[in-house]
């Protein structure tokens, strides 16, 4: 089981979806992008799961809407 680590002063919490946001375009997107690069995996499943993710946390990219 995995226990968080102690802090000594923790900052007060942000909105948890603006969280979540810049963490998929920060760290996970990335990611993504590079497994896709490297053939790990395919480009339609890293396609599919941005667009489930991008609904999710209602990130609403121009180049992403269909009415664009």
């Amino acid at each position: 089981m995995r226990y968080a680590l102690p802090t000594p002063a923790r900052k007060p919490a942000r909105d948890p979806r603006l969280e979540l946001q810049h963490w998929y375009l920060d760290s996970l997107q990335p990611k993504l992008l590079r497994a896709v690069d490297t053939g790990v995996i395919p480009t339609a499943a890293a396609d599919e799961l941005d667009r489930q993710v991008v609904e999710v946390l209602d990130l609403h990219r121009p180049d992403l809407d269909p009415a664009a």
